[in-house]
């Protein structure tokens, strides 16, 4: 069997392999006994299998090799764009197994949503007395009864004691794709005081979500997401999106697939017309055109060169956009007859301005649609995440890896509204040329 173990980056396969597989390995003398000498990080030979370890940034070592069993490590914080490549290894094979592993992190995302997609087995303990019978980790904290001596397990419902080595595996779904839910509340890592002990030092929502993602195995966000899906929904009008317009903005989100808000300004309020998925580069001219774009701004990175020619093509009317802490500044780059406009802003900023304007509905969005479904997922996965600088500042930062392309887009849009040449003044009004049918 080949098996293929992916992490997010090639320094966790270095940890993993070196501290904790080769550690396995040599303690374990039936395995050391079936251990061919392969003294790789990244490849490892026991009996007729191969174990390949593998980060997940960069595509070529994504496809390098295939397999008959693919595993994902840490699913969450692993680079979306990369995970289905990952699983395109298996295709070639009768067996054709693929486990994914992680911390949970956003609901509805990641880990968690495939659990959810699964047969959602949890650990269930039946209270003898009353007959209860639910998760204990959607039960906690009413699932712990504390006294002067220590913390104990009991029923939510009638707190008499439960006895865990009692409980049973059990699924809540019904699917063909197997998958267990494992908390510290079943592992007997942690004590249930040391459990609760944590619980109760949980008082922001950083602490708590690393308190329900890493102790219950629970998705959380907390107010560290800050649209909710009424937010974003109230922002949703009944008008279908346009094909077509004049003295338009736009703004581009770049990746292995384009993301694409064209919209404009009316009375203080950004009005979003079209909403674009592309995977061609093309795209983006025959957009300019049909809405007479007058200024488009677009993520300078990954693809930067593309990105260039792009705005060379459209001068005065395309700037490249790059993220710094702090700054809005606006400039040009390049040779004399090459050079492009850039602009420069705090990622952090633009996106908190982007919230603001959701939820104060100072932004429109087209009646509901693939794309718009697309654009509340995006906008959903909008979570953020406390970092902390070399000089141990702690700042609250937007997550990245995450798959928030339309939202990206927006912030794009918006900036580009901002930066127009053109004055609101002389600005020409928007002129809608056709509706989209559908």
């Amino acid at each position: 069997m080949k098996v293929i173990y992916y992490f997010p980056t090639d320094s966790d396969v270095s940890d993993f392999s070196q501290d904790r597989l080769q550690t396995i390995i040599d303690e374990s003398p039936y395995l050391k006994s079936k251990s061919k000498k392969v003294d790789k990080v990244h490849l490892k030979k026991i009996g007729d299998s191969t174990i390949y370890l593998r980060g997940l940034l960069g595509r070529a070592k994504t496809r390098s090799v295939d397999a008959d069993y693919v595993i994902l490590d840490e699913l969450d914080v692993a680079p979306a764009d990369k995970i289905e490549y990952a699983k395109d290894r298996i295709l070639h094979s009768r067996l054709g197994l693929i486990s994914e592993l992680s911390t949970p992190s956003i609901p509805g995302t990641g880990i968690d949503r495939s659990f959810s997609a699964s047969d959602s087995r949890f650990y269930i303990i039946r209270c003898d007395n009353c007959g209860w019978s639910d998760p204990l980790e959607e039960a906690f904290p009413d699932c712990v009864l504390v006294t002067n001596e220590c913390a104990q397990l009991c029923c939510p419902r009638c707190k008499s004691p439960l006895n865990l080595s009692s409980g049973e595996w059990l699924p809540t779904r019904s699917s063909k794709t197997a998958g267990w839910h494992i908390s510290h509340l079943i592992t007997g890592i942690k004590t249930l005081d040391e459990i609760y002990d944590l619980f109760k030092k949980s008082r922001t929502d950083t602490e708590k979500m690393r308190f329900y993602n890493s102790i219950l195995g629970l998705p959380y966000s907390g107010e560290l997401r800050p649209l909710s899906q009424e937010n974003i929904e109230s922002c949703i009008s009944g008008e279908e999106m346009w094909e077509g317009g004049e003295g338009l903005y736009m703004g581009v989100d770049v990746g292995e697939v384009l993301h694409i808000a064209v919209g404009t300004r009316e009375n203080g309020i950004v009005k979003v017309v079209r909403l674009i998925e592309a995977l061609e580069w093309e795209t983006l001219n025959e957009t300019i055109d049909a809405f007479g774009i007058v200024n488009c701004v677009i993520d300078a990175l990954p693809y930067k060169y593309f990105a260039k020619r792009f705005a060379q093509a459209f001068p005065g009317r395309v700037k490249l956009a790059y993220f710094r802490e702090g700054a809005f500044e606006r400039g040009y780059e390049g040779k004399t007859g090459e050079s492009v406009e850039v602009v420069k802003i705090d990622r952090t900023e633009s996106l908190d301005e982007l919230v603001w304007m959701i939820k104060e509905k100072k932004i429109v969005l087209p009646a509901r649609c693939r794309e718009v479904e697309l654009a509340i997922k995006h906008l959903l996965n909008l979570v953020k995440e406390k970092v902390v600088s070399t000089r141990g500042d702690e700042r609250l930062v937007y997550r990245r890896g995450v798959e928030n392309h339309f939202a990206m887009a927006f912030n794009y849009l918006i900036t580009a509204i901002k930066t127009s040449p053109i004055s609101s003044r002389a600005r020409k009004t928007a002129i809608i040329k056709r509706k989209f049918i559908r």
